[in-house]
């Protein structure tokens, strides 16, 4: 069931029909000349409906966080009327695909930035560049650059997801080892790490796990791309990108990562870390560091930054809010807008959701060091491969990326072959 609230006009209902009997009064004895008798003299400044989706996670919080994001707004904008009506996860792009389309849904939508990019294709969304009182500038170009296309920018970012490093240091005070940050570091060490019985991290080359959280951060990390920056040729058979499949598999192959790698996932619970078994996690969110702490003890866990290859990366996807093509109050949506993206409420929303804020002007308290760590992760987190066939290539990488990992193809052979079938698939 939808859950909608509404911005709280009864109040200012209340003034303008006291208002308007008072005018009608003075008229009545001559005290008052003819013309607009309402409150304040003005008209109403519009109505704007958001579609927002349970980034809090506990439904009565999300519930009392968005009924007093309204109450915020209207204590703020009297004469906008706000709705926000929360929708579920499941069915989400058919819904709004339809209501876009239709002109006939909402006139801001919280989407991923694959989506910004299908809804601006489609002209189904606008850019927000002259909606927003202070642009786009303020925001991290990180989060807007994914959804940018000639200097117009089609969303607005409200929070920021990041995957971070995170390490045992019991066990690393066991070994004698300072904290990994590069590859350099992670192939140093590795040797004594497997001669003591231990993992260097876990790892998941099942072609079902997702790309974005296993092998991908790895990818930006050596500098590749599953595309080329144009979006017009594949790049997954590049040197960076091999180079990347190389520095795991040679890992697996002298015993760093577990020996099921190739058949798991991005799974944590009965795996070597947080059984003790492993020095690091090279990418956990903050909910997940937190558990580690608890799992493993809070003396025992550190969160860090992300690896550095040639470049340091990591996966994390900005809530990206888009305005329909349909919006009629654009005056009215900005207003909305810029009131949501502001410093303020993206540190209030990280609070309430253990996201980020995606603009550096934030002032965030952080609630303990992970939280703050991750929070600078999120200034190099990349939101993934942002292309019309990025679905059906990936599909295509899973089972390549395991095939390297069980010993069937090379890095270069599986990278190659992949690439073959990608340009096929797209006629490339």
């Amino acid at each position: 069931m939808i859950n909608m609230m509404r911005a709280r006009r009864s109040r200012t209902a209340g003034l303008a029909v006291t208002a308007a009997a008072a005018a009608l009064v003075l008229a009545a004895c001559g005290g008052a000349s003819g013309g607009d008798a309402t409150a304040g003299g003005g008209e109403e400044g519009g109505s704007v409906t958001l579609w927002m989706y349970p980034v809090i996670a506990d439904p009565t919080a999300s519930t009392e966080y968005w009924d007093g994001v309204v109450d915020r707004f209207t204590e703020a904008h009297s004469d906008i009327d706000f709705t926000v009506e929360l929708q579920p996860w499941d069915g989400r792009l058919e819904r709004v695909t339809t209501a876009l389309a239709s002109g006939s849904g909402p006139d801001i939508v919280l989407l991923t930035p694959e989506q910004v990019n299908q809804f601006a294709e489609a002209g189904s969304v606008q850019p927000v560049n002259d909606l927003l009182e202070d642009g786009v500038e303020p925001f991290n170009e990180n989060a807007t650059g994914s959804v940018t296309v000639d200097g117009e920018t089609f969303a607005v970012p409200i929070y920021q997801t990041v995957l971070a490093p995170a390490y045992n240091t019991a066990l690393l005070d066991e070994l004698g080892l300072e904290i990994p940050t590069t590859w350099d570091d992670v192939r140093e060490i590795a040797p004594e790490v497997v001669d003591a019985g231990y993992s260097v991290f876990d790892f998941g080359a099942s072609p079902d796990a997702a790309l974005n959280v296993t092998f991908f951060p790895f990818l930006w990390q050596a500098g590749g791309n599953v595309f080329t920056r144009d979006g017009s040729d594949i790049a997954i058979d590049s040197p960076e990108a091999i180079e990347a499949l190389e520095f795991l598999v040679d890992l697996h192959e002298m015993g760093a990562l577990a020996p099921d790698t190739p058949t798991v996932g991005h799974e944590l619970e009965g795996r070597p870390f947080w059984l003790g078994d492993a020095i690091m996690h090279y990418g956990l969110d903050l909910s997940q560091v937190r558990q580690s702490a608890e799992i493993l003890g809070e003396d025992n866990v550190v969160a860090g930054m992300p690896l550095t290859g040639e470049e340091q990366a990591t996966y994390g996807v900005p809530g990206l809010l888009a305005v329909s093509h349909a919006a009629e109050d654009t005056e009215a949506v900005g207003t909305v807008l810029s009131f949501l993206s502001s410093p303020e409420e993206q540190v209030q929303l990280s609070d309430a959701s253990g996201f980020f804020p995606a603009r550096a002007d934030a002032e965030v308290e952080h609630a303990d060091e992970y939280a703050e760590v991750l929070f600078e992760a999120s200034k190099v987190a990349v939101p993934g491969e942002i292309h019309p066939e990025s679905p059906q290539v990936q599909s295509l990488l899973g089972p390549k990326i395991q095939a390297a990992f069980l010993g069937q193809l090379t890095p270069e052979e599986a990278f190659t072959q992949a690439a073959e079938e990608a340009r096929a698939q797209i006629g490339k």
